[in-house]
C-alpha cells in the first residue's frame, strides 16, 4: 500500500531507491541523517614515495652535476704557453679534491637515503616533511662545497661545509628511523656503520678548523675507513656464503 515501508514512496524505501545501501551505512532510526559524505578510513596524510624517489633523484643528480661548475677557468684568463697551464691546473687542485669529495659525500648519502627502505607505498606528512628538508640541505652542497673550495683556509668556510654534512647525515638517519614499522624501530639499524663516522669526521674536522682550517677537511678521507670495514665484511661473507649481502635490507627484518 502507498506509504509502506520499503515502497519508493517511503522515506527510507525512497532513499534506498535513490541512494542505494551504501548511504544508508550512516542512517539511524531516531538520529539524524548524514550531512555529507562518510568519511574514508584511509589516512589524508599519505603520500606516494614514488614520488618522493623520483625528486629525491633528480635533486642528487642536480646538486651532484652543480659541484663541477666550480672547477673552472676562469673567464679572461689568458695563457700564452703549456707551462702557464699546468700551473693553473696545479693552482686548482683544492676545487678538484673538495669536488671530489663532495661528489663521493653526495653518492654516499644518496646510497644511504635508498637503503633498508620500507615495502611501502606511502610515505606520512611527517617523513615527507623530513624529506623535503633533506633535500633542501641537499641543494645547499654545491654552495658550502664551493665556499670550501675557495675560502678553506678561513674557519667559517669549514664550519658551514661541516654543519651542511652533519645535518644531511641527522635527517638520513630519522628518516629511516621514522620509516621502519612502528615495532622495529632501533636506532642502530637507522644508522649504520657509515652515517655515524662520517658525523665524527665532521665534527672533527670542525675541530681542526679552529686552529688549522687549510688542513681541516683532510678529517673526510677517514670516512673511508668504514668503506674498507664494509667491503672486508662482504669479501668475507662472499667466500663463506657466495652472497654479497651485507645486511643492507629492511631495519629489523631478515633478508
Amino acid at each position: 500500500m502507498p506509504g509502506a515501508f520499503g515502497h519508493p514512496a517511503c522515506f527510507p524505501g525512497f532513499l534506498l531507491a535513490r541512494e542505494g545501501p551504501a548511504h544508508l551505512a550512516g542512517f539511524r532510526l531516531g538520529g539524524s541523517m548524514p550531512r555529507g559524505p562518510m568519511k574514508s578510513r584511509t589516512p589524508i596524510d599519505r603520500f606516494p614515495k614514488g614520488r618522493i624517489d623520483a625528486l629525491n633523484d633528480g635533486i642528487f643528480a642536480f646538486a651532484m652535476t652543480l659541484l663541477v661548475l666550480d672547477v673552472r677557468v676562469p673567464l679572461g684568463f689568458s695563457l700564452d704557453s703549456a707551462d702557464a697551464l699546468t700551473a693553473h691546473l696545479v693552482s686548482l687542485w683544492r676545487q678538484i679534491a673538495i669536488y671530489v669529495l663532495s661528489f663521493f659525500v653526495l653518492a654516499n648519502l644518496w646510497r644511504a637515503s635508498i637503503a633498508r627502505r620500507p615495502r611501502r607505498e606511502h610515505l606520512t606528512g611527517t617523513v615527507l616533511n623530513l624529506w623535503l628538508a633533506y633535500m633542501f640541505f641537499v641543494t645547499m652542497v654545491p654552495f658550502s662545497s664551493g665556499l670550501v673550495g675557495r675560502y678553506g683556509e678561513f674557519q667559517p668556510a669549514v664550519v658551514v661545509y661541516s654543519l651542511n654534512m652533519i645535518t644531511l647525515a641527522c635527517l638520513v638517519i630519522a628518516i629511516r628511523y621514522l620509516e621502519s614499522p612502528a615495532d622495529m624501530r632501533a636506532f642502530g639499524p637507522a644508522a649504520g656503520i657509515h652515517l655515524p663516522v662520517f658525523i665524527a669526521t665532521a665534527l672533527l674536522a670542525m675541530a681542526i678548523s679552529f686552529f688549522e682550517p687549510r688542513h681541516s677537511m683532510f678529517a673526510y678521507f677517514l670516512n673511508f675507513a668504514s668503506y674498507f670495514r664494509g667491503w672486508v665484511r662482504t669479501r668475507e661473507v662472499t667466500r663463506r656464503w657466495g652472497s654479497t649481502d651485507t645486511g643492507d635490507t629492511e631495519p629489523g627484518r631478515k633478508a
